[in-house]
C-alpha cells in the first residue's frame, strides 16, 4: 500500500498494525489517549443496564455493520460497554431489495437481544433514509442520525457548555469528537482495537474556531478504507446523548446545589432539636 514513509500513519496503521505515535498528527484518539482512558476495559454498571444498537448501512460499497452495546451508570457516570458487532452481507441477486435484507436482519438481531425500535440508530443520509423509512414503518420509530448538515445546539459535555455548533464546524465532527469526550471522561469500554483504529485514522484541524474532521472522502483515499466500524459506534453514542436511553448524570452545579440544600436542612433540623 502506498504511504509517505516509515513514519506516516498509514505505515504505522497498515505495516506495523498499530495507531501512529502522538504529535505525528492530530486524529480524533490518540494512542495516549487510550492509553490513559482505556475504552477497552470492562465496565461494571450498577443501576439502569439496557442493551442499544447502531448501524452503519454501508451503501455505495462500504461495510454494512451493526453494533450492540449495554449502557448503564458505572462509577456514578453513564457508560457504554461495546459489544457484539455483526457484519451484515446483502445479496443483490436475490429478489428481495438489499434494504429490506438489511432491514430484517435487523430486526432479528435485535429481537434476539431484547432492543426495541427507539434503542436503535442508524445513519439515515443519503439511502439509509429509505432503510429508516422501512424500518419505522415495519418495526416501529427508530433514532435517525444524519452526519450531512450542522452541529446540534445540545451541550458539547457536562464539562464544556458551549453548544455543539459553537465548537464544531458539522454534523460528522460533533459525532466523531462526542465519542472523544466520552472516551476522556472514562465512560466507554468494551471498544475492540480495530474501531480505535480507525478513530485514531481520521484527522482533524483545530487552527480555526471550530474544529474540523477530515471528509470520508479525504481519509478513504489516504487510508484505504472506510471507517464503518467507527460511524456505527458514533450512530450509537448520539443516541445515548440525544433521547434519554438513561436519566443524564447530575451536573456539578446539580451536586453543589444538592449540597447547600442539606446543610440548610441540617442546620434547621438542629435549631427544632435545641428548641
Amino acid at each position: 500500500m502506498r504511504h509517505e514513509g516509515e513514519q506516516s500513519p498509514t505505515f504505522w496503521k497498515y505495516t506495523r498494525g498499530f495507531w501512529s505515535p502522538d504529535g505525528m498528527v492530530k486524529t480524533v484518539l490518540s494512542e495516549s489517549i487510550i492509553e490513559t482512558y482505556t475504552p477497552t476495559r470492562k465496565l461494571v454498571f450498577t443501576t439502569n443496564v439496557q442493551v442499544v444498537a447502531g448501524l452503519d448501512p454501508g451503501f455505495g460499497g462500504d461495510r454494512c455493520v451493526l453494533r450492540f452495546a449495554k449502557v448503564g451508570t458505572a462509577n456514578d457516570k453513564v457508560s457504554i460497554l461495546f459489544g457484539d458487532v455483526i457484519h451484515i452481507s446483502p445479496n443483490a441477486q436475490l429478489t428481495e431489495p438489499v434494504h429490506y435484507q438489511i432491514a430484517n436482519r435487523v430486526k432479528e438481531e435485535c429481537s434476539q437481544r431484547g432492543v426495541p425500535p427507539d434503542k436503535f440508530a442508524l445513519d439515515s443520509s443519503g439511502e439509509g433514509g429509505g432503510l429508516a423509512d422501512i424500518l419505522t414503518r415495519e418495526w416501529g420509530v427508530v433514532h435517525r442520525v444524519e452526519f450531512g448538515g450542522s452541529a446540534s445546539t445540545i451541550p458539547v459535555s457536562d464539562e464544556d457548555s458551549r453548544l455543539c455548533n459553537e465548537a464544531y464546524d458539522r454534523k460528522v465532527t460533533e459525532l466523531w469528537f462526542s465519542m472523544r469526550k466520552w472516551v476522556v471522561e472514562e465512560r466507554v469500554g468494551g471498544m475492540d482495537i480495530e474501531t480505535l483504529q480507525e478513530f485514531c485514522a481520521r484527522m482533524f484541524d483545530d487552527s480555526k474556531r471550530k474544529i474540523s474532521v477530515e471528509t470520508k472522502t479525504v481519509m478513504k483515499q489516504r487510508t484505504g478504507k472506510s471507517p464503518d466500524l467507527a460511524d456505527a459506534a458514533v450512530v450509537l453514542l448520539d443516541l445515548v446523548r440525544k433521547t434519554a436511553v438513561l436519566e443524564p448524570r447530575a451536573t456539578k452545579v446539580d451536586k453543589v446545589w444538592e449540597k447547600l440544600v442539606r446543610e440548610a436542612d441540617s442546620i434547621y433540623h438542629d435549631e427544632q432539636i435545641e428548641g
